[in-house]
Protein backbone atom coordinates (compact mmCIF):
# COMPACT_ATOMS: atom_id res chain seq x y z
CA UNK A 1 0.00 0.00 0.00
CA UNK A 2 0.95 3.06 -0.91
CA UNK A 3 0.62 6.02 1.80
CA UNK A 4 2.21 8.69 -0.05
CA UNK A 5 0.30 8.93 -3.40
CA UNK A 6 0.28 11.40 -5.93
CA UNK A 7 -2.41 13.48 -4.51
CA UNK A 8 -1.04 13.68 -0.71
CA UNK A 9 2.44 15.41 -2.74
CA UNK A 10 0.65 17.45 -4.54
CA UNK A 11 -1.49 18.86 -1.05
CA UNK A 12 2.33 19.68 0.26
CA UNK A 13 3.34 21.19 -2.86
CA UNK A 14 0.19 23.63 -2.52
CA UNK A 15 0.67 24.10 0.85
CA UNK A 16 4.43 25.28 0.00
CA UNK A 17 2.68 27.74 -2.84
CA UNK A 18 0.16 29.17 -0.36
CA UNK A 19 3.26 29.59 2.23
CA UNK A 20 5.04 31.06 -0.86
CA UNK A 21 1.75 33.56 -1.76
CA UNK A 22 1.32 34.45 1.57
CA UNK A 23 5.22 35.68 1.96
CA UNK A 24 4.32 38.40 -0.38
CA UNK A 25 2.19 40.25 1.47
CA UNK A 26 3.82 41.60 4.79
CA UNK A 27 2.25 41.23 8.16
CA UNK A 28 3.80 39.70 11.15
CA UNK A 29 1.37 37.10 11.70
CA UNK A 30 1.03 36.19 8.57
CA UNK A 31 4.27 35.67 8.07
CA UNK A 32 4.43 32.70 10.93
CA UNK A 33 1.65 30.73 9.22
CA UNK A 34 3.69 31.02 5.68
CA UNK A 35 6.57 29.64 7.58
CA UNK A 36 4.97 27.28 8.99
CA UNK A 37 2.84 26.04 5.87
CA UNK A 38 6.06 25.74 3.88
CA UNK A 39 8.03 23.69 6.45
CA UNK A 40 4.92 21.62 6.87
CA UNK A 41 4.97 21.29 2.95
CA UNK A 42 8.69 20.57 2.84
CA UNK A 43 8.99 17.92 6.04
CA UNK A 44 5.80 16.21 3.97
CA UNK A 45 7.61 15.84 0.70
CA UNK A 46 10.51 14.83 2.55
CA UNK A 47 9.41 12.06 4.57
CA UNK A 48 7.13 10.90 1.43
CA UNK A 49 10.04 10.81 -0.33
CA UNK A 50 11.88 9.03 1.87
CA UNK A 51 9.55 5.89 3.12
CA UNK A 52 8.17 5.63 -0.58
CA UNK A 53 8.42 1.68 -1.06
CA UNK A 54 7.45 -0.56 -4.27
CA UNK A 55 4.80 -3.43 -2.88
Amino acid sequence: MNFFGPSLNIGFIVLILLGILILVVPNILETLIAIIFIITGVSGLLSGFGRRRIF
